[in-house]
């Protein structure tokens, strides 16, 4: 009963969030869907991310498993917002490239209960992203390991919190291209 409970919260959160922003008219909006995969073996997908572009910026859901019940992970939004000024693919070496507009922000984070977890985030449109239908997404999922007493705050919100004494590792990508 209290796995359907939680089950049932969780849900409502992610129908709450995605209705909380304001309408937008129907010809603005953009939904996209993407394979969440490992890093260290893309082959390997674990998931599924949802990004839903507009005038006003993005929301997106991203689900997924192979996760460590008990662990903090973090996701963030690495936009692309010139993906045709990147060298080739886009990938981290472009995000210091002033002509691609790239940046990197935290988009969620939690201790999670399980194996699957599901995470949803907003981007509004403003001084990080400047192109929401044009700007290539990549979500990356980093495990900052075991929650720390104390410290869960940091582990949920920052790069780096929990680490050391936890490993800090990116462990899973999404990308909208």
């Amino acid at each position: 009963m209290r796995t359907v409970t939680r089950r049932l919260a969780s849900l409502m959160l992610v129908a709450i969030g995605l209705m909380s922003m304001a309408p937008v008219a129907q010809a603005d909006i953009a939904r996209e869907r993407a394979p969440v995969v490992e890093i260290a073996d893309p082959a390997n997908v674990t998931g599924t991310s949802t990004l839903v572009r507009s005038d006003r910026g993005l929301r997106a859901v991203l689900r997924t498993g192979g996760l460590v019940a008990g662990d903090a992970y973090t996701v963030w939004f690495i936009v692309f917002n010139n993906p045709a000024a990147c060298d080739g693919a886009c990938d981290g070496a472009d995000l210091t490239n002033p002509a691609v507009g790239g940046v990197s922000t935290l988009g969620a984070g939690k201790v999670v209960r399980g194996e699957r977890s599901t995470f949803v985030m907003r981007m509004p449109v403003g001084s990080e992203l400047t192109n929401p239908h044009g700007a290539e997404i990549h979500f990356v999922v980093r495990t900052h390991g075991p929650a720390l007493p104390g410290q869960a705050d940091e582990q949920t919100t920052t790069l780096n919190g929990g680490c050391p004494p936890n490993v800090c590792a990116n462990l899973l990508l999404a990308k909208h291209q």
